[in-house]
C-alpha cells in the first residue's frame, strides 16, 4: 500500500448504495505513519487501569488520520475456524470500534482483504451497522464496560452535529440511539437541546411526550417535513417507542407519509414509510402499532427492509399481514435476494419458510449469486446449498431490466477504465457462476464451500475467463489454488470449519 498504490476503490456495498470517490493511495503516503495497533499498542498493563484504556477507544480512533480492518480468510485447523471479514464484522469489540470511526469527523475504514485487494468504507450510520452490543463477546464481563464508552461517543457526536447545523444527522442518531445501544445496559438521551419553554400543565403524558420530542428534533407540527422529506413519524419509527408513535397518530401524523428525498445520513431511498424503518430496525412492537392502525402494507420496500435488518419476527409478520415473501424491491431484486446480499441469515430463514415451495431454482441461483457478491457469508452460502440451489447456475443478466441497465452503466465505466469490484463484476456478469464472483469478491470461504459442494472449475463466462483466469488477478489461499489446480480436499476440509458451529476432527 505504501509503494505504488494509486488509489483505493469503495467497498462494494459502499459503491452500490452510497457511491463516492473511494480514496487517493497518495494520502497515505503524504506524511509520516505513526501505527497504533489494537490489543498490544494498549499502554494501560496493569489491569486496575484497564477501564482507562476501554475509556480512550474513542479518542484513539477519532484523532487517527486512518483506520485498517485487517481482515484476510485465514483458516485454522487447531481452533477448527475460518476467521474472515465476517468474523471481524461479528465481534462486539470490533463493531464499537467500527461505530466510534464512524462516528468520527473522517468516517471511513479501510478493510485490507489480502495483500492486493483493499477497499475503502464509510457506512453511513443508520444504513448498514449492526448493534455492537448484540455481537459476540468472548467474556460476558465486557458488555458492562463498553456500553458507557458508546454511550459517550453518541453524545459527543450529537453534539458536534448540533455545533455543525446538520439536522438531518443529528435527527437520524439521536432517534437510532436505542438500536445502536441495543444490547447493552445503559440508556439513550434525548434532551440535548435545552429548554426555557413552560409546557402546560394541562397537557397529558402523551401530549407531554410528543411535545418535548418536537421540539428536540426541531419540528413545530407533526406533519412537517425536513430537508430531506423525512417527517417525526420516519424518526420516531428509528426510536422505535410505540407511546410516542400511538401519540403522534393521536394528533394525526399521516400513518403513511413517503419520504420526498433520499436520505444519505441514513442510507434509506426515498419513498420509504415509517413501517419500513421499523422492519429495518427490529422495532417490532412500533410495527405492530402501525399495522394495527391500518398502516399501509403495500411499500414494495417492506420485505425487504425486514431482510435488509435481518428481522425474521418483522418478515413472518408482514407475511400475516399479507405481505408476500415473494415480494421484491423497486429494483426487481427478490426478499430472499436481499437478505443473502446483506448477511441476513435469519430473515433467509423465515422467507423460506413463508415461501415454501413457492421458491423456484432460479430466485435460490440468483440469491446464491448474491450472497457471494456482496456479505459473502459463508453459513448462507451452505444454506442455499443445502436448499438444492444450482451452484453451476450462470448468470443471464436481462439488459432492459433495472439491473441490466445498472449493469450496463457499471460495465461502461469499467471499458473507460474505472476498475472497481462493481465495475469489473459487471463487466463479467454474463455467464458468470457464483464461484468466479466469490473469487473476484474475495471470499474465499464461501468459495471452498461452493468447491466441496461440487462447483464447476471450468465453466466460462460470455467473455471466455474461468475461476482461474479471475484468481491469477489475486493473491489466493492455498486452499483455493488447490482447488482451481483439481485438488478439492483442502476446500472440503475449509468448508467444515467455515459453517456455522461447525468441528472437525484434526489429525496430529
Amino acid at each position: 500500500m505504501m509503494s505504488d498504490l494509486k488509489h483505493i476503490c469503495q467497498d462494494i456495498h459502499e459503491e452500490i448504495f452510497v457511491p463516492g470517490p473511494g480514496m487517493k493511495g497518495s494520502e497515505l503516503r503524504a506524511e509520516p505513519l505513526f501505527l497504533w495497533y489494537d490489543y498490544f499498542s494498549c499502554p494501560q498493563l496493569d489491569k486496575n487501569d484497564f477501564s482507562k484504556a476501554i475509556d480512550s477507544i474513542p479518542a484513539y480512533i477519532a484523532n487517527s488520520a486512518f483506520f485498517f480492518v485487517l481482515a484476510p480468510v485465514i483458516e485454522s485447523p487447531r481452533m477448527s475456524m475460518v476467521f474472515t471479514s465476517a468474523t471481524w464484522a461479528d465481534r462486539a469489540w470490533c463493531r464499537v470500534e467500527r461505530l466510534c470511526r464512524e462516528l468520527s469527523p473522517e468516517g471511513s475504514y479501510i478493510i485490507i482483504k489480502d495483500k492486493k485487494h483493499f477497499e475503502v468504507a464509510s457506512s453511513c450510520v443508520g444504513s448498514f451497522v449492526t448493534p455492537p452490543g448484540e455481537g459476540t463477546f468472548k467474556v460476558a464481563a465486557d458488555r458492562a464496560k463498553l456500553g458507557p464508552v458508546l454511550q459517550k461517543a453518541l453524545q459527543r457526536k450529537l453534539l458536534i452535529l448540533l455545533e455543525m447545523q446538520d439536522f438531518v444527522g443529528y435527527r437520524v442518531l439521536l432517534n437510532l440511539q436505542p438500536v445502536l445501544l441495543r444490547g447493552f445496559k445503559v440508556q439513550p438521551s434525548y434532551a440535548m437541546i435545552p429548554s426555557n419553554r413552560e409546557i402546560s400543565s394541562k397537557l397529558d403524558v402523551a401530549s407531554h411526550a410528543v411535545a418535548e420530542f418536537l421540539f428536540q428534533n426541531g419540528f413545530c407540527t407533526v406533519n412537517e417535513v425536513d430537508s430531506c422529506g423525512w417527517s417525526p413519524l420516519h424518526y420516531a419509527a428509528l426510536r422505535g417507542e410505540p407511546l410516542l408513535i400511538q401519540s403522534l397518530l393521536e394528533q394525526r401524523a399521516d400513518i403513511d407519509c413517503k419520504t420526498k428525498k433520499a436520505n444519505r445520513k441514513h442510507g434509506a431511498m426515498k419513498g420509504i414509510v415509517s413501517l419500513d424503518l421499523c422492519m429495518r430496525h427490529g422495532n417490532n412492537e412500533a410495527g405492530r402499532l402501525l399495522i394495527s392502525a391500518k398502516a399501509s402494507v403495500d411499500s414494495c420496500w417492506l420485505v425487504p427492509h425486514a431482510s435488509i435488518g435481518d428481522n425474521a419476527e418483522g418478515v413472518r409478520m408482514l407475511c400475516e399481514a399479507g405481505c408476500s415473501p415473494l415480494a421484491r424491491d423497486p429494483l426487481g431484486t427478490l426478499a430472499i435476494s436481499v437478505a443473502c446480499t446483506f448477511g441476513s441469515i435469519n430473515a433467509l430463514e423465515e422467507l423460506v419458510t413463508q415461501a415454501g415451495h413457492s421458491l423456484e431454482a432460479a430466485d435460490l441461483a440468483q440469491a446464491m449469486f448474491f450472497a457471494v457478491t456482496l456479505k459473502g457469508r459463508g453459513e448462507i452460502v451452505q444454506r442455499l446449498s443445502d436448499l438444492r440451489a444450482d451452484i453451476n447456475a450462470q448468470r443471464d443478466v436481462k439488459m432492459l431490466s433495472p439491473l441490466g441497465l445498472i449493469n450496463m452503466m457499471k460495465s461502461l465505466e469499467y471499458r473507460l477504465g474505472r476498475v472497481t469490484p462493481l465495475t469489473r463484476l459487471s463487466y463479467h456478469t454474463q455467464g458468470c457462476t457464483a464461484l468466479m464472483a466469490a473469487i473476484m469478491m474475495g471470499h474465499y470461504d464461501s468459495a471452498a464451500i461452493l468447491v466441496a459442494a461440487g462447483a464447476r472449475i471450468d465453466l466460462c463466462t460470455a467473455r471466455g475467463l474461468t475461476a482461474a483466469d479471475f484468481a491469477k488477478e489475486q493473491t489466493i489461499p492455498d486452499f483455493v489454488r488447490q482447488a482451481l489446480e483439481g485438488s478439492r480436499e483442502a476446500c472440503v476440509t475449509v468448508a467444515h470449519m467455515a459453517q456455522d458451529g461447525g468441528l472437525i476432527e484434526v489429525l496430529l
